[in-house]
């Protein structure tokens, strides 16, 4: 589907009728749920001339991206986050080239991932921490990601 950045995926979603109904009104926010167990990838190409290259230092600036992700330009891995609340600057000088470029960023499901992080925590500490008691606990994992309470329930 067509994303607009900076957005959410919920509201691209929604734009383009994948999701019919609004998240908020009766139990779409479970309904829809399976959006946040899934990967996403955000993609665009951009042309770059010669006046661009010659400059010392290109940075590719990303405020905010939810949550872990992988960023590349022109299939190059330039960087990876893991940080919802901070801001990422990659200098892509380097892998840019006279022409079409392409950037792309490919984030991965927070919910899997903190899950993830949990059992690898567990297995080194012999310690589990969940942070609820909801019969489905794939949500439960907060602590192990950083990125907003509101996404596991929180503060709703």
């Amino acid at each position: 589907v067509k994303a607009r950045v900076p957005g959410s995926i919920y509201s691209d979603l929604r734009r383009e009728g994948v999701l019919k109904e609004s998240l908020l009104s009766g139990d779409n926010d479970v309904k829809y749920r399976w959006v946040s167990y899934d990967n996403w990838t955000f993609e665009r190409t951009f042309n770059v001339d010669e006046k661009l290259l010659s400059k010392q230092y290109v940075y590719l600036l990303a405020n905010g991206i939810d949550t872990v992700s992988e960023v590349t330009v022109n299939d190059r891995l330039i960087g990876r986050t893991d940080n919802q609340f901070v801001r990422y600057k990659w200098d892509v000088r380097h892998v840019l080239k006279v022409g079409q470029n392409t950037v792309r960023v490919s984030i991965q499901s927070a919910p899997l991932y903190s899950l993830q992080k949990s059992k690898e925590y567990e297995e080194k500490y012999k310690y589990k921490v969940i942070s609820c008691t909801k019969s489905d606990n794939t949500e439960c994992y907060v602590d192990f990601i950083r990125k907003m309470a509101a996404s596991y329930s929180w503060d709703w």
